[in-house]
């Protein structure tokens, strides 16, 4: 499999199926898409995305949310990253709307998780260019990163290494035996942010 394909499901659901991809700057919105390598997946339902042992998104990272429109029907994000997500070219402003992520995860409209034992990083610089975002607003929504039972033991590396944030609920985050890299820590970034 190459790029990324979308399907949905009988339950609404978009899941986002990759192999070895390099993501440019662009967008997708179509829930059956057989092949998008668009950074910017967004879609109007909730997303599932695995990467898989061995695959690795390239190029301009990847960035999974909802339209701005608030649902009331939850649309939870679910990732599992066994492989690697990057952000590896030069950074420059595109107008594709977002920094130099290696992977950023916004939700208006549900919880959103993350677990598994891959990497997530970008080289970008000059700006607020963190390696793993989760970012959720609205309906005390969760995040949560890894779990108690199955820590996130992966390694993530940028200008700031991993931030979490929900502005209406709560934070949960397990991590252990992998590791947090702020190449920006002399500017004041952090390896690790919750908010």
């Amino acid at each position: 499999l190459a790029d990324c394909a979308t399907t949905t499901g009988g339950d609404g659901t978009v899941t986002l199926t990759c192999g070895n991809t390099i993501t440019v700057p662009t967008d997708n919105n179509s829930g059956n898409n057989p092949s998008t390598n668009a950074n910017l997946q967004v879609f109007a339902a909730p997303i599932s995305l695995t990467v898989g042992s061995g695959v690795t998104i390239d190029g301009w990272g990847m960035l999974l949310g909802h339209p701005q429109a608030v649902s009331a029907t939850p649309r939870p994000i679910t990732v599992v990253n066994n492989g690697v997500v990057r952000h590896s070219v030069a950074y420059e402003s595109l107008g594709e709307g977002d920094d130099g992520y290696g992977l950023r995860l916004i939700s208006n409209s549900g919880p959103i998780s993350y677990s598994g034992n891959g990497s997530v990083s970008t080289n970008a610089t000059g700006g607020l260019n963190v390696a793993l975002t989760m970012f959720t607003s609205g309906q005390a929504n969760l995040v949560t990163f890894g779990s108690q039972a199955a820590p996130v033991t992966g390694t993530f590396s940028g200008e700031y290494g991993v931030l979490l944030v929900a502005q209406d609920g709560g934070v949960k985050a397990w991590f252990s035996g992998g590791s947090i890299t702020a190449t920006g820590a002399n500017t004041g970034a952090g390896a690790l942010d919750v908010t």
